[in-house]
């Protein structure tokens, strides 16, 4: 199916519709930027929710949806992992109770029966929450993989032998899906990697959806307190265990640094677990904000300092990629992006990057030739994105 016989894309997301239109979330965000892409295209977009339909599996989506931050606010003890494994748990059961929800399937299959057709494409975010077979066989449907869904909970729910029980369970079904879509797309070479070679299918690409790479930018809220003569170094992260874990290792980089001019600035929601916690005078935290693209604009330096948890993309290096501001990273915070040690600094040692900050901030000439080396870097990168969409995906 080429672009010209397909000039309708259905996007089906378990997130509600305030969600897609302003992202919390690492996963809401990036079925954003799919419709965005899309749209500049040319392609007629519409987004379903799965809240939306009727029948018990939006009726529960709905419900955790709501109560996702207190739920990932709790700790049961320190057995974090706990929370992931009933997050495993949730998946599994939505996954059997829509097979069983007599009335979520009727009213699925009427709605695809209605926007589908041998004109459309169907891209589906959560393959584990609508059973593709009702969807119209005539639409090419497309499996987007943020992560791959079992290497990223085996990683999160650890070594105990009920949660690998269940993880078996979850691979199962993750590998049969698969092979019910047209085309698989990963974020990452290392996920696509790790999916062929678990399903041995050959419709598995790694494809971003890049609306930009030259965003115009945002003036800066002429209230904020943020000081022009400062050196900035940022950092974005929601409430999430690897975030919460990356802040910390900032919190003490910034005891390194001394001096009065460089301060950190640490953006959204994972400023909740520090909030009855001593700070390093030199960082800031802002909590969730409903623009971040203010706060950014305002560093002169990205930081992303993830270790744990392999797999996906990281939201926040895209956030970064929009101002072209030079980005110290670890490995694998670099993952399914074009960063290498010359257009920014990859440094695995997170205790020694009080020195690169300190080099950044005193010389102004190789911060401007990082960033001329990323822009034409990641511009080679969008265009390749853009001929694996041409030549593969729709």
């Amino acid at each position: 199916m080429n672009k010209k016989e397909t000039k309708n894309v259905i996007i089906i997301s378990p997130y509600g519709s305030d969600e897609l239109l302003n992202p919390k979330h690492g996963g809401s965000k990036l079925i954003q930027m799919q419709k965005q892409y899309l749209e500049e295209k040319g392609y007629l977009v519409k987004f379903i929710s799965l809240t939306e339909f009727r029948g018990f599996v939006p009726l529960l989506l709905k419900f955790i949806g709501n109560k996702k931050d207190f739920i990932m606010d709790k700790k049961i003890g320190e057995k974090r992992y706990l929370t992931w494994f009933l997050n495993l748990l949730f998946r599994i059961f939505i996954y059997y109770l829509q097979k069983l929800d007599v009335i979520f399937r009727q009213n699925a299959k009427k709605i695809f029966r209605d926007v589908c057709n041998n004109q459309n494409c169907v891209i589906l975010n959560n393959y584990v929450y609508v059973d593709v077979n009702v969807i119209s066989q005539k639409c090419k449907k497309i499996m987007f993989a943020h992560n791959v869904e079992f290497d990223f909970f085996r990683q999160l729910t650890g070594d105990k032998l009920y949660c690998k029980l269940f993880l078996l369970i979850f691979k199962k079904i993750e590998k049969k899906m698969i092979k019910l879509h047209d085309i698989i797309c990963c974020l990452t070479k290392e996920d696509q990697k790790i999916l062929l070679r678990e399903t041995k299918q050959k419709n598995i690409v790694v494809w971003v959806p890049l609306p930009y790479p030259m965003q115009k930018m945002k003036q800066p809220d002429n209230t904020s307190e943020m000081n022009k003569n400062r050196f900035v170094v940022g950092f974005v992260g929601a409430f999430f265990d690897p975030n919460i874990e990356a802040a910390k290792k900032i919190m003490g980089i910034a005891s390194k640094v001394k001096r009065s001019e460089i301060k950190f600035l640490i953006i959204g929601s994972v400023g909740k677990a520090f909030i009855k916690e001593s700070l390093p005078k030199n960082v800031q935290l802002t909590g969730w904000v409903n623009d971040i693209d203010t706060y950014l604009q305002e560093c002169d330096v990205f930081l992303n300092p993830k270790q744990s948890v392999k797999g996906g993309l990281e939201m926040k290096v895209l956030d970064y990629l929009k101002y072209f501001k030079p980005i110290i990273t670890t490995s694998n915070g670099a993952r399914g992006f074009p960063l290498t040690n010359t257009n920014s600094i990859i440094d695995d040692e997170v205790e020694s990057w009080h020195k690169h900050i300190l080099l950044l901030a005193d010389n102004p000439e190789l911060r401007i030739k990082i960033v001329n080396n990323l822009k034409s870097d990641y511009e080679s990168f969008c265009k390749r994105m853009d001929d694996i969409f041409e030549k593969n995906i729709i």
